[in-house]
């Protein structure tokens, strides 16, 4: 994917940073009326397990989809009218964190369903919600379409229901791609969305990623492409480094000032699945649950977490907490299980470690080293 080459960054945001100053990056001229009741707030998991709650007023993280609802149309037909379901972890309405619940209708055409529910011993409910709604479409990530393409496979998905689209939120392999296009014979593709961007890259027709420049730009820094919010007047972040690299598309040509660049979007380093007693797969970020139930009660508690399994129900917990409420372990502990909403995984073991304010050692929000064991690395 190739984009024009923009001005040279200043200073380079970070997941720390935003963390430590998100009071100073709200535009706070927009908390205020006619807006504050167009506030809709975006909570996010970093790649390296720091939680982040983005504030955006509701119109521009919408506008920032519109590339993507045309992308829909022009190669499914998919249209804002059609039926969708959406999978998800957790659901805000008007800001207010909802208990969770298997499955749901909103508006008539959307039916969240959530992934706890994607499981050996639940499949046959979701297929009879999907005989019943008849989506035309899903949104998912890729650890929830690995599992459905696992189920398929196994003959586990019954019903009469038929997709047009498929789309894949963020990393996802493009051999998963190919075979979901080739079992469910429907339009599949990969968006990239972001708490801090919103949609900001998609494949387009031609199955190559397209940066959404409306929503975005895009320098580079190291090897490493830096973006900046476009539509996010709330709390704008700009010249922010990511993880993707980014190189010249054609070293050779012209000055480096207006060569264009290529994006190389990097595979996430988390592990996608933890697992339950013989061998069931769950979606690991399913452990977002508990940290946001957590945070909501309490007022961001949390501010960083990183969750091992080392066993099949063992569990290292590294947890970064705000100095106020570094009293309040014996609590965090007690409300992680409870609001994990998952019986097995509630009575699992959990090795908790403590930190106030952010944690020093490098990391991800999730790592599996049953699945590492397995694939014979260290």
């Amino acid at each position: 994917m190739e984009n024009q080459k923009k001005q040279k960054p200043e200073i380079l945001l970070d997941d720390r940073m935003i963390l430590e100053s998100a009071e100073e990056l709200l535009h706070k001229e927009y908390l205020h009326y006619p807006y504050r009741d167009n506030i809709r707030i975006i909570h996010t998991m970093a790649e390296n397990g720091i939680y982040h709650k983005i504030y955006w007023l509701a119109d521009a993280w919408a506008q920032t989809e519109c590339p993507v609802w045309d992308m829909r149309k022009q190669t499914a037909g998919i249209t804002r009218e059609s039926r969708v379901c959406k999978l998800y972890v957790t659901h805000y309405l008007d800001n207010t964190l909802l208990h969770p619940k298997p499955m749901h209708i909103e508006h008539q055409t959307v039916l969240y369903l959530c992934m706890d529910q994607i499981r050996p011993d639940r499949i046959q409910s979701v297929c009879d919600a999907w005989e019943a709604f008849q989506p035309e479409w899903i949104q998912t990530d890729a650890a929830a379409a690995e599992l459905l393409l696992e189920y398929a496979r196994k003959g586990l998905l019954t019903g009469n229901f038929h997709f047009r689209y498929i789309e894949i939120i963020n990393t996802c392999s493009s051999t998963l791609c190919r075979q979901l296009m080739d079992l469910a014979d429907c339009v599949v593709k990969k968006v990239w969305i972001s708490a801090i961007f919103g949609y900001y890259a998609m494949e387009n027709g031609a199955g190559t990623m397209e940066l959404l420049e409306e929503n975005v730009a895009v320098e580079e820094s190291g090897g490493r492409a830096v973006f900046s919010s476009k539509q996010n007047l709330l709390m704008p972040i700009r010249f922010y480094k990511t993880d993707h690299a980014v190189s010249l598309a054609d070293p050779f040509a012209g000055t480096p000032e207006n060569v264009p660049l290529r994006l190389n979007f990097k595979e996430s380093r988390n592990s996608r699945f933890l697992y339950l007693k013989e061998g069931v797969r769950l979606c690991a970020s399913l452990f977002r649950r508990p940290v946001e139930f957590i945070n909501e009660k309490t007022g961001q508690m949390i501010q960083q977490i990183q969750i091992i399994q080392k066993e099949e129900d063992v569990f290292a917990i590294y947890v970064g907490l705000h100095p106020a409420y570094f009293g309040w372990k014996d609590e965090i502990k007690k409300m992680f299980c409870e609001y994990l909403y998952i019986e097995e995984l509630s009575m699992a073991e959990y090795r908790f470690s403590f930190a106030q304010g952010l944690l020093t050692q490098e990391g991800c929000f999730f790592t599996n080293e049953l699945e590492r064991n397995q694939n014979g690395t260290e």
